[in-house]
């Protein structure tokens, strides 16, 4: 497989992956699925999974506030597109930290002879 492809198929499979645990979380919370949510949760997923902490906090707080304007044109809701953005920045920020604190420790319990090496 080509490099230009294994990146894409990344790219996809992390946006799968989102979309399944969030089509999941929709259907057991409320019985249904959104699928405005479901697009922009594949679209932020596959976007941010190459990128740093400021990459995700934009990508996230982006892909929140189109989905929050999608579906007040499409659903005649009124939530606010700022504050959904902002609120999904933020937690961005507490996931990503997350994140790279079980990435680190998983890696250091698989692989404690690797850590060791210098």
């Amino acid at each position: 497989m080509a490099s230009w492809q294994a990146g894409w198929s990344k790219l996809v499979e992390i946006g799968l992956i989102s979309v399944s645990i969030n089509a999941a979380s929709q259907y057991i919370q409320h019985g249904s699925v959104n699928p405005v949510d479901v697009a922009g949760t594949f679209g932020t997923g596959a976007a941010g999974s190459n990128g740093k902490l400021l990459w995700n906090v934009g990508v996230n707080a982006f892909g929140v506030a189109t989905t929050t304007a999608l579906n007040n044109i499409i659903q005649g809701k009124n939530d606010s597109v700022a504050g959904s953005a902002f609120t999904s920045g933020a937690l961005s920020i507490l996931g990503y930290g997350l994140g790279k604190t079980a990435e680190t420790s998983t890696s250091s319990l698989l692989k404690p002879g690797l850590n060791m090496q210098s």
